[in-house]
């Protein structure tokens, strides 16, 4: 072997034209201003991004509210509207068993004026008739009622 040998080696830096160094240090400058840029960008769009998904859950929030609002005015107006056709349906029934009752005391009253042997079919034609001839009996004095008299023909 040939008898050079290596103990340290030191570099003391790099020394370019100041032409290329400064197109360098530009370089450096806009790759610097570019990263800082995109960070920012990125925060930016962060911060959107949590201003819209806080936008979002207030809007699902206000949507459940208005929802849970409306389902308790529909449950109301059903119940208010249960009610109303209860007392509507009592009402009703009250009614027909005051109808009924009316229409029972009715056959009774007509049943016992036929066990009474009234003939029930002219009682229920007379007040249909009308008179034919009218007899009326006059008195001499003015105080004495002047009663009438219907005869029909």
């Amino acid at each position: 072997s040939i008898g050079i040998t290596i103990q340290r080696v030191v570099y003391r830096g790099y020394h370019a034209d100041e032409n290329l160094q400064k197109m360098h240090d530009k370089a450096i400058e806009s790759r610097t201003a570019l990263r800082l840029e995109a960070e920012a960008e990125a925060r930016g769009q962060e911060i959107r991004s949590l201003q819209l998904k806080g936008e979002t859950d207030r809007l699902h929030a206000q949507m459940s509210m208005e929802k849970a609002k409306k389902q308790h005015e529909n449950d109301l107006a059903l119940l208010d509207h249960d009610r109303a056709l209860a007392e509507e349906r009592t009402w009703a029934e009250q009614k027909a068993a005051s109808e009924r009752n009316r229409n029972d005391e009715e056959i009774r009253k007509w049943r016992e004026m036929a066990n009474l042997g009234i003939d029930v079919t002219k009682v229920l034609v007379a007040p249909h008739q009308t008179a034919s001839k009218v007899v009326r009996l006059e008195s001499s004095t003015s105080s004495a009622p002047q009663p009438s008299l219907l005869v029909n023909a």
